[in-house]
Parts: structure tokens; sequence; C-alpha cells
């Protein structure tokens, strides 16, 4: 719940809740009626606005940059700071996506916290930019994006698309890669088929993957803050256990499992292809679940890195209490997950798998179990 002050926050160790971000709507609402459906808008109380505004080192370029990683974890050097400097006085826009300011960290924490299940590949961005800055073109992302104005106004031009996205981001200016983009409609964007939301300090906007949209900035120092949340289909999990379990039994055997010309013609599936094809088959005797987003604690994480205590993961409802498995339980890794297990105490490393076994608990993030 929101604080009644921003001094009150400050004394009370207020702790951000999703909802907090999507007034008047709970949570439960918001997902049941929005979420990857349609666009929704809302505006932040004053005294929030402050503490997210704080959170984020009130827009302050250096010191937010500072806090920000690039794709691989690692951090921004002195000279691309002063690259990202130079970028806004000659009014290029500065885009952050991995963001780990403690504002991004506590809205992060708090979509795990109350959408278990709705996504898991989750981070936040910052964006920079101010009146004269190149317009982002026309496009649309496979995230679902809630964007929070912190300083500035942009105005966002949308566009109806389709939230069934697959596949990276399209620009509406770009050719088409295969038939797949070839099929996807292009909106009109003239002022009769486009909405425009005027995004203020404070202003709050959801737009769901797969929706066309147009951002330009319209006053002052523009900051914003993206939370987004990958699209993840059916079809696309589906295909992702296929390949895995083609590959794991294509290694062990003698020949390359590679086209030949007979998979180029001939009638139906040549015989390689239908060996492989069989798997298809058997899905549900090595299907595996996609893995669940992971709570984390800052103290115990670096930057992308997450990391948690297992006392933590346990009051997370996040570990499975060995007494809960059946005498014939199997535990497996999935094959989609890598894990590398180790424990860290008292100055020393040891093998973090003998520890589980030996442990109440057993961690059921990477994975599945049959026989529960």
């Amino acid at each position: 719940m929101a604080p009644a002050s921003a001094a009150a926050a400050s004394e009370e160790g207020f702790e951000l809740e999703f909802s907090d971000l999507i007034p008047p709507l709970s949570t439960a609402r918001f997902l049941e009626e929005f979420w990857g459906q349609k666009v929704f808008s809302t505006s932040l109380c004053e005294d929030l606005l402050t503490i997210l505004s704080v959170g984020f080192h009130d827009g302050n370029l250096s010191e937010c940059v500072a806090d920000c990683r690039k794709e691989d974890n690692v951090q921004f050097t002195e000279a691309e700071l002063e690259g990202f400097q130079a970028d806004l006085e000659q009014r290029r826009s500065v885009i952050l996506p991995f963001c780990f300011t403690p504002g991004a960290i506590d809205i992060k924490r708090a979509f795990i916290q109350a959408c278990s299940g709705f996504g898991n590949d989750i981070e936040v961005g910052m964006y920079f930019s101010r009146l004269g800055c190149e317009p982002a073109q026309w496009h649309f992302d496979p995230n679902h994006n809630l964007t929070i104005q912190i300083l500035g106004e942009k105005d966002w031009y949308f566009a109806e698309g389709n939230p069934h996205t697959f596949g990276a981001a399209r620009g509406m200016r770009d050719m088409p890669m295969n038939f797949m983009d070839q099929s996807i409609p292009i909106p009109g964007t003239g002022p009769l088929d486009r909405s425009c939301y005027n995004l203020r300090p404070g202003s709050v906007l959801y737009i769901p993957p797969g929706h066309w949209h147009s951002v330009t900035p319209v006053q002052g120092e523009c900051v914003s803050v993206n939370l987004r949340v990958a699209n993840l289909l059916h079809a696309k999990w589906i295909c992702e256990v296929l390949f895995a379990e083609m590959i794991r039994a294509a290694r062990g055997q003698g020949t390359l499992c590679a086209v030949r010309p007979p998979d180029f013609g001939g009638p139906g599936l040549s015989h390689a292809m239908n060996q492989q094809a069989a798997h298809c088959r058997e899905l549900e005797s090595f299907w595996c679940r996609p893995p669940r987003c992971f709570p984390f604690q800052k103290e115990h994480s670096d930057g992308l890195r997450l990391g948690a205590t297992l006392d933590f993961l346990k009051s997370k409802n996040f570990l499975c209490d060995r007494s809960l498995l059946s005498k014939d339980a199997l535990v497996i890794m999935s094959p989609l997950v890598p894990g590398t297990w180790e424990l860290r105490a008292l100055g020393r490393r040891v093998d973090m798998a003998r520890e589980l076994l030996t442990s109440k608990v057993l961690l059921l993030l990477a994975f599945g179990t049959r026989g529960m």
C-alpha cells in the first residue's frame, strides 16, 4: 500500500508493492482485465513519485549509469558515461536496458512477489531524452511494458497490434525477414487511427506485447523507467523443450543429424527427419515446466546475477520440504536450465549439491520433479 507521505515511508521502512504502481486497481484485477490484453494508464500519488524518483537518483544520469549494467553484466566505463552525456547534448536519447538502482530493484522485486507465473524474464530499464531528440519510430516489442514517467513529458502514440507476438521487436519501416514478418498487418497511424497518451511526472502506462507505439519527448529533461516482462508463448516453450530433447538424443548418435539431399525432395519426411520427428509424439515423457522467476536479495545479487539465501527462498515458498516428496520421487535437472551449485560460508566454498542432499529442503528453481 502506498505511504501516506514520503516522510512516513522513510520512517516506516516502506516496501513497494506492485499494486502501488497501478492505482486504483488491485494486482488481481489488473492481471485479469489488462495483462496481455489492452492498454492501461494511471497516475501515481505525489509521495510515491517522490519515493521512486529518489530510488532512481532523481534522474541524475551519472549516478544512474553507475547502477546499470551492459548485457554481459559489466559496468559502464567513465568513457562510456561521457559518451552518453555527449549523446544527450546532441539530442540523442540514452537507453539503459539493465538498471539496478534502488528503485529498479524495488520495482522488479514487487512484480516477482505479486505476479508469480506471469513472466520469468524480467528487467527494469531507464530512458533519458529531451525536447528535440529524435522520436522513437513506430515499432512493437515482444514484451509487456509498464512505463513510469519520472521527469519531463512524453507523448506516446499507440495503435492496435497482436499480443501473440513471436520473435524480436520490429519497426514499422523494417523489411520483413520471413513469412511471419510479412503476415503481420501494419495499422494506420494517422490522427484517426491512433491514440495519444501524454505522460507527465507520475504517469504510468502499460502496453501489452505486439502493440505498435511511437514515443516523442515534448517537454523538459525526460526520464522514464520501464518494467519489461518477456512474453513467453506456449508455442515457443514447446519448441524449446523439443529442441533440447532432440539435441540430447542426437549427441548419442553415431551419424551427423544434419540435412542431406533426401530432406529436400521426395514425398513426406526422410528417414532421418522421421527419426527426429518421432520425439514430438513423446513430448509428455520429457516435458519440463518453464523456470519460475527467482526471488532475490540485493545483498546476494550482482546485477543480472540474482542470488538469495536458502532461508530467504524458503520464506518465499520457493523451496519444497523433503517431507512433501514421495519416497520414490526423482528430482531431475531441467535440460533447459544450467545450474552451478556452491555454498559460501566462513570464507570457504563447499559442494552445494552435497549440502542440499543432506538438508531438509530441495531447491526447485532449476529442477523438475516426477512422482510428487
